[in-house]
């Protein structure tokens, strides 16, 4: 159990809908990447394309 996981969900989600509004031009490009673990939820890569 991790303390800070719900803050650091919580800027991720800032974090991408501040991208999304500030850039129009870019957008997924792909399925993120998962790092499969029992201990932990990651995101190996996120591919995304600018316009």
């Amino acid at each position: 159990f991790c303390l800070g996981a719900g803050l650091a969900r919580l800027e991720m989600r800032i974090l991408f809908r501040e991208l999304l509004t500030r850039l129009p031009g870019v957008r997924a490009c792909g399925e993120p990447v998962l790092v499969p673990s029992s201990f932990d939820h990651r995101v190996a890569s996120l591919p995304f394309v600018l316009d």
